[in-house]
């Protein structure tokens, strides 16, 4: 039996979310659902979390962390307490109050630093099973976590491996793609990514458990309107916090790493995942960040040898069959190209569209996205340094119609303008014609009649 501690707390009316109680019910189509009834502003809302009946003994039925989690983000956001009128784990409770709320204010004081108050702390359950998780969307991450843990070096850590995936509807399937609505509405949307999903775990023998909620009508009703990238992280912990009786790891399959680490409300909430996560686990469930130091075009090329992401690869914003438009399929389609792995997605993307109307004009317009967008530039910057063929040079600024001569001062000449670029001469000292200008290089010719790039810093311009 779990030992209960009671909590006193002063009251406190102010600004208050409170957590009322839970209840289960069973339906008719084979489906359990758990409702926490939430009340905000002096509105009461349920919060619903429904299952496949076969998965409801691992429900935790006794503690709300779940509904804790999911509304973490929006209680610090819009300054309020917490206030919960049932049970709470115990380590939850303290990872949170006196870890990451504190360390979240400091990081921005847009993220107020609340209370929680608990009606009771509960320990760890016994007797559970020691299922190990993952969330598989047939994205990127996803398929990256998939192959990390069961098809690498860490298939022998068996304790480590992968048993289990979720799928869980909690605001992912917004549609939303460079600030435009998609031809879908969230639900189709998640109902068709579902049936791919669904599949996907036939063919390869995983179990597989949705969970349906409302979290994100809840949430858009109840508070000020955020985007999902501000608290993606909170809604799929907190979803996976009802199974603990079931899941005694969960991988969070992460898109960034600790260099790319910023914390904040302008920020992605993935960007501070290796804070988050370990402080939302729980005595039951620990969270851990997957995929290593990979970063998104490593993933893609380690999945180019991973045959079960050919035909299921999934990454659209916009439809369940990926678009090749999106701000998400133009970058992979991209990524693959450098790789020369393209030909093994044709089912999943269609490739030839790509390569009559896009590809050349994508892969010149690298050279402007490369310096604003991550993903881009480690595209850019391998095509650079595996001098590929097909990379277009870019549009150069104009410099006028009257010949520019200027004297290099030892100075690298390299194929493109960037400094990953193939070296095409060393320490060139001497007289050249400046033919074009892009950010801070010169297009330049030398007396030999070659061009190439070099840092306009070196070139020093002489008059006629």
């Amino acid at each position: 039996m779990n030992q209960q501690m009671t909590i006193s707390t002063s009251a406190n009316e102010q600004n208050e979310l409170c957590i009322k109680e839970i209840h289960v019910k069973n339906s008719d189509n084979k489906k359990t659902a758990i409702y926490f009834s939430v009340e905000v502003d002096d509105t009461e809302y349920s919060l619903w979390f429904e299952i496949e009946h076969v998965w409801s003994k691992y429900l935790s039925t006794d503690r709300c962390d779940a509904a804790v989690v999911c509304l973490l983000y929006y209680a610090m956001r819009f300054n309020y307490n917490i206030r919960l009128n049932c049970s709470m784990s115990e380590t939850l409770y303290y990872n949170l109050q006196y870890q990451l709320i504190p360390q979240l204010h400091a990081a921005d004081k847009n993220l107020h630093r609340i209370m929680i108050y608990p009606d009771r702390l509960v320990k760890k359950y016994s007797g559970c099973q020691r299922a190990i998780g993952m969330g598989m969307s047939l994205g990127v991450d996803s398929f990256a976590t998939l192959y990390e843990y069961n098809y690498t070096e860490l298939k022998k850590l068996k304790n480590y491996n992968i048993t289990h995936f979720t799928y869980h509807q909690v605001g992912a399937h917004h549609g939303l793609s460079r600030g435009k609505q998609g031809p879908y509405t969230s639900q189709e949307l998640f109902e068709q990514d579902l049936k791919k999903v669904q599949t996907f775990c036939k063919q390869y023998s995983y179990p597989l458990i949705v969970i349906s909620s409302n979290l994100d009508d809840l949430l858009k009703e109840a508070f000020p309107f955020l985007y999902f990238w501000e608290s993606y992280s909170f809604r799929n912990a907190g979803a996976v916090l009802l199974l603990q009786k079931l899941f005694s790891k969960f991988y969070v399959s992460s898109g960034f790493n600790l260099n790319e680490f910023h914390c904040g409300t302008i920020w992605d909430c993935g960007r501070y995942d290796p804070v988050t996560l370990p402080l939302l686990s729980t005595e039951n469930t620990r969270f851990y960040r997957s995929n290593q130091n990979w970063n998104r075009l490593k993933k893609i090329q380690l999945l180019s040898e991973f045959s079960p992401s050919y035909d299921y690869l999934t990454v659209c914003m916009t439809h369940s069959k990926n678009c090749g438009n999106c701000e998400k399929c133009r970058p992979t389609l991209l990524a693959m190209d450098v790789l020369g792995v393209l030909d093994r997605y044709a089912n999943s993307f269609d490739i030839s569209s790509y390569r009559n109307e896009y590809r050349e004009q994508w892969l010149e317009e690298l050279w402007i996205e490369a310096p604003k967008l991550t993903f881009m530039r480690e595209i850019l910057e391998y095509a650079l340094e595996n001098d590929f063929s097909d990379l277009p040079a870019p549009k150069l600024e104009s410099i006028g119609e009257k010949k520019i001569f200027g004297m290099a001062k030892g100075v690298r000449i390299r194929k493109f303008p960037h400094l990953k670029a193939k070296i095409l001469r060393e320490n060139l000292l001497e007289r050249v014609q400046i033919l074009g200008k892009f950010s801070n290089w010169y297009y330049i010719e030398m007396l030999t009649g070659e061009k190439g790039y070099c840092k306009a810093d070196y070139v020093q311009k002489l008059t006629e």
